[in-house]
């Protein structure tokens, strides 16, 4: 039997074909938790570091809608009992936010600005598609499945936020 995994689906090839394993609510948490964590992290840096006031007002905002969503998350994993369960590709995001965090930390003024905007029109696409493809969909718990829809919907208000600033710069 082989596996391979698919963002948040694992295929697992057995003697008859392929049988796809969908992810655990846990998991699906879990990686609520790990895109939140690394947008808090990098719009802390973005509030310090930003020159540009849109920017600064855009971290600001960033870090409070993060940090709430993030304790909105966790508080309906423990209420519904759900554990955290880490992924390859909540892993991968850790690594990409480290990354991040290292490009961005060597920027200053308007080169910093540009590319922390950059950086929120580019996540918050990949994780509105995430939420859209991986993580609504497959949400078993009514609630969860409603907290990421809501979830999904301020996502899509960050992305035209963040490409609106964005184009400004």
């Amino acid at each position: 039997m082989k596996q391979v995994m698919l963002g948040l689906l694992t295929l697992t090839m057995t003697m008859s074909g392929f049988a796809m394993q969908l992810p655990k609510d846990a998991e699906v948490a879990t990686e609520m938790v790990t895109i939140n964590n690394g947008e808090i992290k990098v719009s802390k840096l973005a509030e310090e570091r930003a020159t540009n006031p849109k920017v600064k007002e855009f971290a600001r905002m960033m870090v409070k809608d993060h940090e709430a969503n993030r304790a909105a998350t966790l508080a309906l994993s423990r209420k519904i009992n759900l554990g955290e369960k880490q992924t390859d590709a909540s892993y991968k995001m850790k690594e990409q936010n480290r990354v991040e965090m290292r490009k961005l930390s060597k920027l200053h003024g308007n080169a910093f600005d540009k590319a922390y905007m950059n950086a929120m029109v580019e996540g918050h696409t990949q994780v509105f598609r995430k939420l859209d493809q991986a993580l609504v969909p497959y949400a078993v718990n009514p609630e969860l499945k409603a907290m990421l829809s809501e979830t999904q919907k301020k996502v899509g208000m960050h992305l035209e936020h963040a490409k609106e600033i964005s184009s400004s710069l």
